[in-house]
């Protein structure tokens, strides 16, 4: 269950992020591992902002 939510949660994220349109392959590439980093970290990047401050 909690595996689910933050996977949810990440895919949230994910969905604020505009995808490339005229992009070749390895921009898509970088692209699609940007938003695996968004699903696998996205607690970490609140936590940062949480202690660092806007």
């Amino acid at each position: 269950m909690m595996a689910l939510a933050y996977v949810l949660i990440g895919t949230f994220f994910c969905f604020f992020q505009r995808e490339p349109v005229h992009a070749g392959k390895e921009e898509q590439t970088v692209y699609m591992f940007y938003m695996l980093a968004w699903l696998i970290f996205w607690p970490f990047l609140l936590i940062w902002k949480l202690f660092k401050g806007k």
